[in-house]
This record gives structure tokens, C-alpha cells and sequence, in this order.
């Protein structure tokens, strides 16, 4: 029962600490990704009007000054198609940064991990789906099938197409 305030005191101190932490050293023409607090309009129901949302800005960094503004220009999914604006941010309004991470054999191995992962989800559902309509007889078409064998057929499929995906993903470091 104690556990629970404890963790909610830690991560914000961890947060406060971010907070007032020195600037990250970021150079112009890297990729970065800005999380900022936006004022929201809120339905008129509501007490109050607006509301602060975390909206995040992926893009090239073209403007740095720690401590007053950042200026990222995006760009959209696919390089040289999409939208591109630029979008300068007041440093107050700057939630966190994060910088990509360098692509490596480890992420192959966790996408593998995610896709048997899935593979096991899926299979317990069409094993529950399996056993709530055909367990109980009369129809001809149903195989009474438990999870693992669905989970079997699906793995070999699941797990090279995690593997290529967690190896092609682009994973997030957090420096500020």
C-alpha cells in the first residue's frame, strides 16, 4: 500500500530533477524529438477552458539556444514527402528532448521478443474465442483448439516480421 505514493514521489523527483538539469549539447541539422505543453481548448462543459497537452515535434533542428527558444523543422513520414514547417517553441513550454538511438542487434532481438509476444496474445485470444463458441458441442465445423495451437501456427509468421520491425524501428533516448 505504501509502494504506490513512494513511486508517484519518485518519478516526480526525477522529473523535477530533469527539469532544472543542465541543456542537452545538441548541434544544428540533428534529429531530435521535442515534446511540448500546448494550450488546449476545452468543451464548454468543463470548469475550466484550456488544459496543457504533450504534443511531440519530430524533426531537424535548425535554431538551439538552451534556455530561451528551439526551433525544429519538421518533415513528414516518408523523407521529402509531407508537410514541412518550422516551429519555433519557447523553452518554458519544452516538456523533454530526446535524441535517437543508434540501431543495433539488441533492437532485432527485443522486436523478436514482441513479435512471439503477440503471437501468444493472439493465440490466447482465438483459443478463448475457440472455447466460448465451440466448447460446447453440436456444431460440426468447430476442432476444439486450445491456445498453444494457434500460437504455434502463428509464431513462425510473428516473429521474423518483430524481428524486421524492431530492427528497422527508430528508438528514442531521453537527454533532457
Amino acid at each position: 500500500m505504501l509502494v504506490v505514493p513512494l513511486l508517484a514521489a519518485g518519478i516526480l523527483s526525477q522529473e523535477l530533477i530533469a527539469r532544472f538539469a543542465e541543456p542537452p549539447d545538441l548541434s544544428i541539422g540533428q534529429k531530435i524529438k521535442v515534446t511540448v505543453a500546448e494550450p488546449v481548448r476545452l468543451p464548454p462543459g468543463f470548469m475550466t477552458r484550456t488544459a496543457l497537452m504533450p504534443r511531440s515535434l519530430t524533426g531537424i533542428l535548425t535554431a538551439y539556444s538552451p534556455h530561451e527558444s528551439i526551433t525544429v523543422r519538421r518533415t513528414g513520414w516518408i523523407p521529402g514527402m509531407g508537410s514541412r514547417d518550422e516551429r519555433s517553441v519557447d523553452w518554458r513550454a519544452v516538456m523533454g528532448i530526446q535524441v535517437p538511438k543508434r540501431r543495433n542487434a539488441l533492437n532485432a532481438v527485443e522486436g523478436a521478443i514482441g513479435g512471439f509476444s503477440a503471437a501468444v496474445g493472439f493465440g490466447l485470444s482465438l483459443g478463448l474465442f475457440d472455447s466460448l463458441f465451440c466448447g460446447a458441442g453440436g456444431n460440426k465445423y468447430c476442432r476444439d483448439r486450445n491456445a498453444w495451437y494457434y500460437t504455434k501456427r502463428l509464431a513462425p509468421f510473428a516473429i521474423p516480421i518483430g524481428t524486421v520491425a524492431g530492427l528497422l524501428s527508430e528508438r528514442w533516448r531521453r537527454v533532457y
